[in-house]
């Protein structure tokens, strides 16, 4: 059994500062200027595993294996301006870049962008830093109240490929703000 003083050594998890950026590249539509460098997050969820198995029945009892694998994802909730121009971006990344106006459907090279996801401690250094291929998926609503609180939008983002960063450091690295 462990005692009061060696429960209090151990650091439990908590809830992290993110810092997200997409690359800018040739693929329209651009973000506004002031969050090209810096794109605010609330909340991030980030897949990092997982696994489908295959049910086979054997006689009378019922057993699992590992079969496969599905997408992974990453769900983000922006804090948006007051115009919404997180939400305007995505939609037009949706309706002009990957449905081509209606015309046809991008491929994955024409419609993806490098989304960087930084999970930074309470002192600013990185814990992780990950960077996706991503393309957004699902529809894009607007929520609204009249509450006078932050607005936001929710997205979810189909990871087609990772791209290799450097490993966040066991020492404390401070960063300033991208």
């Amino acid at each position: 059994m462990l005692k009061i003083n060696d429960v209090r050594k151990i650091e439990f998890g908590k809830t992290y500062l993110w810092e997200l950026m997409f690359d800018e590249n040739n693929i329209a539509p651009k973000l506004p200027s002031y969050f090209r460098k810096w794109t605010p997050a609330i909340t991030v969820e980030e897949e990092l595993a997982s696994v489908d198995s295959y049910t086979a029945t054997v006689y009378n009892t019922t057993l699992k294996f590992p079969e496969s694998t599905t997408a992974f994802h990453v769900n983000v909730t922006f804090a948006d301006d007051y115009l919404g121009s997180i939400r305007d971006w995505i939609t037009v990344w949706k309706n002009s870049t990957i449905l081509q106006g209606g015309y046809c459907v991008a491929t994955i090279g024409e419609c993806t962008k490098i989304l960087h996801v930084r999970k930074l401690d309470s002192r600013g250094g990185i814990l992780s830093n990950n960077a996706y291929l991503v393309y957004p998926e699902g529809g894009t609503n607007y929520n609204g109240d009249s509450e006078s609180s932050l607005v936001t939008t929710a997205v979810t983002f189909v990871v087609v490929g990772t791209i290799k960063q450097a490993p966040a450091s066991n020492n404390i690295t401070k960063t300033k703000p991208l």
